[in-house]
């Protein structure tokens, strides 16, 4: 799940949101810590450590190219295929190719809106 902390450090730092925000208190995937909970709910161990600055974010999601590369004015050259989810003031990317990962953030998220 090395993955899968990748995805929360950049979550974290897309959403400017704080380490170890409040408690929730369930409900549907709205924010960073409702996405926390849902993820530990289904025996995910989540790992909130560091940041990960990616500047062409500060764009809003609907600017992001279908297929993930960048904006209209960044291009971006990932490490892996990324894959973009967005649910309300979330936006996580994936960068990975693990179908287990992509079919998991898929069931919390919804479909992808921007990747491979």
């Amino acid at each position: 799940m090395k993955s899968l902390l990748v995805l929360i450090a950049l979550l974290l730092t897309a959403c400017g949101a704080v380490q170890g925000g409040p408690p929730s208190h369930g409900g549907p995937v709205q924010d960073q810590v409702s996405l926390i909970d849902t993820l530990r709910s289904k025996n995910v161990t989540v790992d909130i450590s560091g940041g990960v600055s990616q500047p062409f974010l500060s764009a809003e999601a609907k600017q992001i190219h279908p297929d993930g590369s960048g904006n209209a004015t960044t291009v971006v050259d990932w490490v892996a295929p990324p894959h973009f989810f967005l649910k309300g003031r979330v936006l996580v990317i994936y960068l990975g190719s693990d179908a287990t990962i992509v079919s998991l953030l898929s069931g919390v998220l919804g479909s992808q809106f921007a990747g491979i």
